[in-house]
Order: C-alpha cells, then sequence, then structure tokens
C-alpha cells in the first residue's frame, strides 16, 4: 500500500510538470487549487473601505522560480517571487517574497532554514538502505508476480531475462539477494550458484519448482542460504528474505564444518571422510 501511494504521486508530479512547463501562471493557479488544493492569488482590493467599496482593485504578479516545491493547501498572495529550489511547507500563507535555496513555511510563511549539501546526504542514506533484489527466473509471470511483491514491500528489483552470461551479470550488479530459480535455459541455478561463491558471498535463495529433498541439500551445499519451493506463499517468501538478509549482515557462514570425522565443505559441496570425497551436488 505505502508503494502504491508513493507512485501515485510521481505520476501526480510527473503530470504537474508537463502540465505547469508551457503554463501561465493563472493556469498553474488553476492547475494547483485542484490537484493540490493551493491558490496562487493575483488579484487584490483596496484596504480603504471607500474604494474598495467602488470596486478598485490591484493585479500583482507571482514569480514561481526553478525546482520549486510547494506542499498541499499553500495560499501565494499577489506580488509574492519565491526563489529557485525552494521548499515551501504544506498549509503556508506566502505574504512575502522568500529567497533561493531555502524552507519555509507557516502562516504567515518564514524562513525556517538554507537547505544545505548536508541534505543531499539525507536522500542518499536512505536510498542506501532500500536492499536490491536481483530476481533470476525464466518464466515471465512468475518474474513480474515477483517483482510486484517485491516493489511494494519497498525492495528495489532487478529481473534479468537473458541467462547467457548470469554469473557475469550478478558480479557487475551486487544485489544485496538474490531470488534463483534452479531450472534455467542455459545452466543450472545450482551450477550459478557454484560459480558465484568463488568471489561472492550475496546471499542466495532458490525458488524452485523442484520439491526433492537431495535437490535442497545439493543447492544449500552449492552455497544457497534458503531454499523454497513454488508455489510460494508471498507473506512467508517475504519473511525469509528479511531473514536471510537480517543474518547477512551479522555474521559470517563458515565455509567447512566438522563432526565426528566428517567434514562437510559448504562452498564446493562435498563431504569428506577417511580419505574419500563425495560430491553432492551429482546424482
Amino acid at each position: 500500500m505505502v508503494r502504491k501511494i508513493y507512485e501515485n504521486e510521481l505520476k501526480d508530479l510527473l503530470e504537474l510538470y508537463l502540465h505547469l512547463h508551457e503554463s501561465t501562471i493563472s493556469e498553474m493557479s488553476e492547475y494547483l487549487s485542484k490537484t493540490w488544493n493551493c491558490v496562487f492569488s493575483t488579484a487584490g482590493h483596496a484596504i480603504d473601505s471607500e474604494q474598495r467599496g467602488q470596486g478598485l482593485e490591484i493585479a500583482l504578479p507571482i514569480t514561481v522560480g526553478d525546482n520549486v516545491w510547494i506542499g498541499t493547501n499553500v495560499f501565494v498572495l499577489p506580488g509574492v517571487t519565491i526563489g529557485n529550489n525552494t521548499i515551501i511547507g504544506a498549509g503556508s500563507v506566502v505574504n512575502k517574497n522568500i529567497p533561493d535555496g531555502v524552507i519555509a513555511a507557516g502562516n504567515p510563511c518564514k524562513i525556517i532554514r538554507k537547505i544545505t549539501d548536508s541534505d543531499k546526504k539525507k536522500i542518499s542514506n536512505f536510498l542506501r538502505k532500500i536492499m536490491n533484489i536481483l530476481i533470476i527466473e525464466d518464466d515471465a509471470a512468475i518474474r513480474q508476480e515477483l517483482k510486484l511483491l517485491l516493489e511494494n514491500a519497498l525492495y528495489q528489483v532487478t529481473v534479468l531475462t537473458e541467462f547467457h552470461h548470469v554469473v557475469e551479470d550478478i558480479l557487475q550488479m551486487e544485489p544485496d539477494l538474490i531470488l534463483l530459480d534452479v531450472n534455467l535455459p542455459q545452466q543450472s541455478g545450482f551450477e550459478i550458484c557454484k560459480s558465484v561463491r568463488k568471489t561472492s558471498d550475496v546471499p542466495i535463495i532458490f525458488l524452485t519448482s523442484r520439491t526433492d529433498s537431495m535437490d535442497e541439500l545439493s543447492g544449500m551445499l552449492q552455497g544457497g542460504d534458503d531454499y523454497i519451493t513454488k508455489p510460494f506463499q508471498p507473506p512467508l517468501l517475504l519473511a525469509h528474505i528479511a531473514a536471510v538478509l537480517k543474518r547477512a549482515k551479522k555474521a559470517d557462514v563458515p565455509e567447512k564444518m566438522i563432526c565426528k570425522g566428517v567434514e562437510l565443505d559448504v562452498v564446493r559441496g562435498c563431504v569428506k571422510c577417511q580419505e574419500q570425497q563425495v560430491d553432492l551436488s551429482k546424482k
């Protein structure tokens, strides 16, 4: 729901920009009053009651600079100039000129502070917190379903539609997590995971229709972090993704585990015991 609201706001902003690009101030005022409940009033009346009774009015232009953000329910009075790169807070009554590059709000509208370089860092830090998930799935319908599900959960999503150089694409994109199908056109998801694990520890969740327990074991031994079978339940998938991402930030997975003389090599997907080695990824 949050994502859909955000997308609708972006569409409104785009429509607003396209409309205002070639609009006069009166057209802009009319559009803003309908869309954002803002009023740009270039007309005013006389203060003296006698003159006002005679119908005397004034008309002063309103000037709005480039890259100005105006919140909802803003009222701009005649003769006001709003400078470039300025933000006017919601509900403000702008009765005086506002300079470039400031945040202003209130009734009457007053300057709160200047916009600085540190404000750029705030949004950059926010964007860095959004996890990028790479979907590697050859079924177009499932790809689209996953993409919508993850975007609505506020993840950034990248989708592979070509499968000739999957490993190279993964290493170049550097995603935060991979949803990887097993049955792919060029090479299996197990082979891809094994190749990726040679140089990257990016979390990998297998999402596959192969339900055999040996397939699940093979996937985990090749370096997978989780194994989910289709058809999947969206809430459970999101929970698994969140859990894997959380674990990935806390601890490294050991490459080898030894128990009672049996060595399990997680990276290579094999078991060693008494100088004998068995590759568990092969049937």
